[in-house]
């Protein structure tokens, strides 16, 4: 006969939406999820009559955080990145806990003495519950001097730390109180064997206590959110050792194209020089400086796909024409799938405007190329060709695509062509079919994650001996491109403001400056952060432009401008740089929210953006918001 045990506490069946796989999810979260199950079956089976009124609201409350741990782990599971989710997640959570706030802080960063730097990211609110995500108060909060130095022990070791507040050391009270939190229960997020933060749920309305079951149904959360970051983290690291590995197959031909560019540009400036001394024609002249331009424009496109494959760059979709972008990767495709490969392209229909970032959209190219190369050892034709469809294409029906209006882009091979087994598995990150030292098997699988990640779709043909091809079809967009360039020359009159450059590279700051003064900036300029504030606070040159660089030895360029801004408000700024991106967030600037110039850039682009930051800090809206 089975033991008393036994017979009050059966094996528990889950409820809800429960359903982990075992490749997705640690070992750990699994006997977490165990336990709470056991608890509360425990729960449920307890007689009624022992458990009375509170013990059946206590259940109600177990069964709607269960069902709630549920919806916010199904949401975790999603392809998309967890950041998109995690407002969705917050809010489910929020309601099924019946707390007052729901926040995730990351762990910023660890001192050297081990203290640990706390910042908060994300919060979800009760109707009528102050935010605090803004609060200042709650950003790069050191544990030890803010009086939390036993949270981070706790936490740091994978313990939550929960209980009425004023229970709490009162070291830690006066913060909290602050927000009007009662109690609380705060679980650490660990993204692999790294403590990458925590989840807390505050209760401001009544202090609530927290169970064993709770706590541990709960703990899953933090434990699958750990797992859906170490997861993306590990994505990115894939996709830039595979960026990596384009750039080195390509290192030889982005050297020679680099070196021809170089050649017509110091040719051509003989060429002028020596015009200018014997006093030849200004067309002749013109003809020179028009082919060190498109030189200059040949360099600039390498070392922007340089920059932007070897950086790690957060998605930047952008309005753009994938025809024309492919027509401006002929010379970098060519060069990636070698002599023996013919490259083909072709557009038929009408003109097609898709929304994505750029950059992975070349990427996509560039791995598809590639693939098609070596699949074609003794050469072949790599054929491109992007054309619109409608609801009645029968290739688009028979590749399932939804309703809707979409673009496809067919990349096909004369190559090998694939077995359905190795199809199959041809997205798999780290499945190859090539040699130990011809490839990491990340290209397909970087190619399938992009695509998804813009809302297409990517489908395979193929067959031994017979080819491939990889059909794409991304939404299509209702909008115009932006352009490269003004379509109109800009005409910005600088009526003696006052401008102030600083950069660090003497030809640049030198060219900036002049073309400012050329348009009637009063121009001065300072090689550094620091000089460049010396201008301002010792000789009282109080600007109403920066133009600045942001990475520089000293004071940067983010730091200078809030150093300006002290003494003039309504001062304009334009940022420049190669390297902005995560300069600017690691100074707490928003890239949407400012000026940006990438470098190398025109004249033209410095006086539009100068134009453009001028101008909007002369409308109505601004001055009253200034």
């Amino acid at each position: 006969m089975p033991s008393s045990d036994a017979a009050r506490f059966p094996d528990p069946t889950p409820r809800g939406e429960f359903s982990f796989a075992s490749e997705l999810v640690e070992p750990e979260t699994i006997r977490v999820v165990e336990r709470t199950l056991r608890w509360a079956s425990a729960l449920s089976f307890a007689p009624r009559d022992v458990t009375g009124e509170r013990m059946r609201a206590a259940i109600r409350r177990r069964d709607e955080i269960l069902g709630g741990v549920s919806q916010a782990a199904s949401r975790l599971f999603d392809v998309t990145p967890w950041r998109e989710r995690i407002s969705e997640v917050l809010a489910i959570l929020g309601e099924a806990t019946g707390t007052s706030r729901v926040y995730i802080f990351e762990v910023a960063r660890h001192e050297r003495d081990g203290n640990a730097i706390f910042s908060q990211r994300f919060e979800w609110v009760a109707e009528g519950v102050s935010p605090q995500i803004d609060n200042p108060d709650l950003r790069e909060v050191p544990a030890r001097e803010a009086g939390f130095g036993r949270w981070a022990e706790l936490l740091g070791a994978g313990n939550p730390v929960y209980g009425d507040v004023h229970e709490f050391p009162e070291s830690e009270q006066p913060l909290l109180a602050a927000q009007g939190i009662q109690s609380l229960l705060v679980e650490p997020i660990f993204a692999g064997p790294t403590w990458w933060g925590f989840i807390g749920f505050d209760a401001c309305d009544e202090a609530k206590s927290w169970d064993s079951v709770e706590v541990d149904a709960l703990r899953i959360i933090a434990m699958l959110l750990g797992s859906s970051i170490e997861r993306e983290a590990s994505e990115i690291q894939l996709r830039q050792a595979q960026k990596m590995e384009a750039l080195g197959r390509m290192a030889g031909g982005i050297a020679h194209d680099f070196n021809n560019a170089l050649m017509v540009m110091f040719g051509g400036l003989d060429l002028v020089r020596r015009g200018l001394e014997k006093r030849i024609g200004p067309e002749t002249i013109t003809r020179h400086l028009d082919m060190i331009d498109q030189a200059a424009q040949q360099a600039r496109g390498v070392t922007r796909r340089l920059l932007d494959f070897s950086r790690r760059r957060e998605s930047q979709p952008t309005v753009f024409s994938p025809f024309d972008s492919l027509q401006a990767m002929q010379d970098l495709l060519r060069q990636a799938l070698g002599e023996t490969v013919r490259l083909e392209l072709d557009a038929s229909g009408a003109p097609t405007i898709v929304r994505m970032d750029p950059v992975q959209f070349e990427q996509v190219v560039l791995n598809l190329a590639m693939n098609s190369r070596d699949a074609m050892p003794k050469g072949g034709r790599f054929a491109v060709r992007v054309e619109p469809i409608d609801q009645r294409d029968a290739l688009a029906g028979a590749d399932q695509i939804p309703a809707g209006q979409w673009i496809r882009l067919r990349f096909a091979d004369d190559g090998e062509g694939m077995t359905p087994e190795v199809a199959e598995r041809v997205f798999e990150p780290f499945f190859t079919t090539k040699g130990p030292s011809r490839g990491t098997g990340l290209g397909l699988a970087t190619v399938y994650s992009i695509v998804q990640a813009s809302g297409g779709r990517i489908h395979l043909t193929t067959a031994p001996g017979k080819g491939a091809e990889f059909r794409i079809y991304l939404p299509l967009v209702h909008a115009e491109p932006v352009p490269d360039r003004p379509a109109t020359p800009i005409v910005l009159e600088g009526g003696g403001r006052r401008a102030l450059v600083c950069e660090d590279n003497d030809s640049i700051r030198l060219w900036v400056a002049d073309a400012l003064a050329e348009c009637g900036f009063e121009v001065r300029s300072a090689p550094s952060g620091d000089a460049a504030w010396k201008l301002v606070r010792d000789d009282q040159f109080v600007p109403d432009l920066v133009v600045t660089d942001v990475v520089m030895p000293g004071l940067t360029g983010p730091a200078l401008v809030r150093k300006v801004v002290g003494v003039s408000p309504s001062v304009c700024v334009v940022f420049m740089s190669g390297y902005a991106a995560d300069m600017l967030e690691r100074e707490g600037i928003d890239r949407s929210k400012v000026t940006l110039l990438d470098k190398p850039f025109r004249a033209d682009r410095l006086i539009a953006a100068v134009k453009q930051e001028l101008d909007h800090a002369a409308s109505p809206e601004e001055r009253r918001r200034r």
